[in-house]
C-alpha cells in the first residue's frame, strides 16, 4: 500500500508543480477516486489541504473492517472528514496564496 501510495504522490506533485507554475493558479483542487483506506490516510499525511467526501468516510464508518473504521476515526481527527457533506468551504479557501487540495471521493 506505501507503494500505491507514493506511486499517487509522486504523479500529484509534477501536476501541482506543473500547474502552480502557471501564473494565473493560485489554487489548485485535485478530485481523485478512492482508493484503499490505508493509501487515502497515508495521502492524507502529505497533504496541506485535504478532504475525504461524505460518503467514502460514511462507508468506511459502517464498514466490516476494522481497518477502514480506524481509517474513519483517523481522519475525523485530523479534520479531513467532510462529515457535513458540504464542500463549500473547500471552494471558498482565499486565494491570497497557493494551495492544493485533494478531494477524494467514493
Amino acid at each position: 500500500m506505501e507503494f500505491l501510495a507514493g506511486t499517487i504522490l509522486d504523479y500529484l506533485k509534477e501536476q501541482i508543480h506543473n500547474e502552480l507554475a502557471k501564473p494565473d493558479k493560485s489554487k489548485l483542487i485535485y478530485i481523485m477516486p478512492s482508493f484503499p483506506s490505508p493509501v487515502v490516510t497515508h495521502i492524507g499525511d502529505s497533504m496541506i489541504v485535504f478532504k475525504v467526501l461524505y460518503e467514502l468516510g460514511k462507508s468506511w464508518s459502517e464498514s466490516d473492517k476494522q481497518i477502514d473504521r480506524q481509517a474513519h476515526k483517523y481522519i475525523t481527527q485530523k479534520g479531513w472528514y467532510d462529515s457535513e457533506n458540504h464542500l463549500t468551504s473547500i471552494r471558498n479557501l482565499p486565494r491570497d496564496k497557493k494551495m492544493i487540495c485533494l478531494l477524494l471521493s467514493w
